[in-house]
């Protein structure tokens, strides 16, 4: 008696074996779909302008808790390392998927890091330039003014001009930020404070006859 009921190596063959194994994969497939996701987790990666020129890259530890079937909870540690490209603005994310918590039955969420710059104690960003402000007297305004900047890569750049205004710009070509699609620097550009000092009523007066006198 054949104790296989059915014709030998029938079992074996390639289609039935496929025909058998394709339900338990749909089955996994939409246990997946069914499967609730943790909502992502965010961070704040904190980065320098100098970071940003050059590029850098950030280690970040994250924790994370493990849940077993039994409820049983375990926390392990590890670190992240974030290349960050010279050039990345606020707002550029970094994702490292499913490294949330894991729980029994539900997917681990996304840890997503968003890039923010530190304040500059010199520089302000504006796209790929940056904005350096120069603090003048009234009387370097007028007569000429000549001082100097240091860059994010450590040159000192000289500000000469025989006058400027509120409205006066001096831009330093290709010494602003990065940009990976164009791959070509920003300009530094330069703008001007000036500072009034203090006057009486009677030296306002004067100035201000002088600077009618001029205009005739």
């Amino acid at each position: 008696m054949n104790g296989g009921g059915g014709m030998p190596g029938m079992g074996g063959m390639p289609g039935m074996g496929g025909m058998g194994g394709m339900p338990g994969r749909q089955q996994q497939q939409q246990q997946q779909q069914s499967q609730q996701k943790e909502p992502p987790i965010n961070h704040t990666l904190y980065c320098t302008l100098e970071e940003l020129y050059t590029g850098t890259t950030k280690k970040m530890r994250i924790t994370k808790k493990i849940t077993d079937h039994h409820g049983r909870v375990t926390q392990t540690d590890s670190i992240k390392e974030i290349p960050v490209k010279k050039g990345w603005k606020d707002g550029t994310k970094i994702t490292f998927e499913k490294e949330g918590d894991q729980k029994p039955g539900i997917i681990p969420s996304d840890i997503i890091f968003t890039l923010e710059t530190k304040p500059h104690d010199r520089f302000k960003r504006d796209g790929d330039d940056l904005i350096y402000t120069c603090t003048c007297t009234l009387i370097e305004s007028l007569t000429g003014i000549s001082s100097t900047v240091l860059t994010l890569d450590n040159l000192t750049i000289p500000i000469n001009a025989n006058h400027v205004t509120p409205d006066t710009i001096i831009t330093i070509k290709g010494k602003g930020m990065y940009n990976q699609k164009k791959q070509t620097y920003g300009d530094l550009k330069i703008k001007f404070s000036i500072v009034f000092p203090d006057m009486n009523d009677q030296q306002r007066m004067q100035i201000a006859h002088i600077l009618q006198n001029s205009h005739k």
